[in-house]
């Protein structure tokens, strides 16, 4: 039976990113988390202020999630894509 993984291509592509860049993966973890405590702390501040709107608050956090993206959001997305094509190959292999 064929295992398809999709994580693995990508681990060797951002792999070769960040040997390229060194630090690439730790300074987009540090710019998203500061892009996100930047954003939960303004709409704190705004909302204690009366006028905080939850949508600025959920695009700064989209764009929080962008930044952090290669490193975590990518690899969870493929590995399970990878989990619903393998399971998808297993019940039809049986027939």
């Amino acid at each position: 039976m064929t295992k398809v993984d999709f994580a693995a291509g990508w681990a060797k592509l951002w792999a070769a990113l960040s040997g390229a860049v060194p630090g690439l993966a730790g300074i987009l973890a540090v710019l998203g988390t500061a892009v996100a405590a930047y954003a939960v702390a303004k709409f704190i501040i705004a909302k204690r202020k009366g006028s905080g709107n939850p949508k600025e608050l959920g695009w700064m956090l989209a764009i929080s999630a962008l930044i952090i993206i290669p490193n975590v959001v990518i690899p969870l997305v493929l590995k399970f894509a990878s989990f619903i094509v393998n399971f998808v190959i297993g019940l039809f292999s049986g027939m």
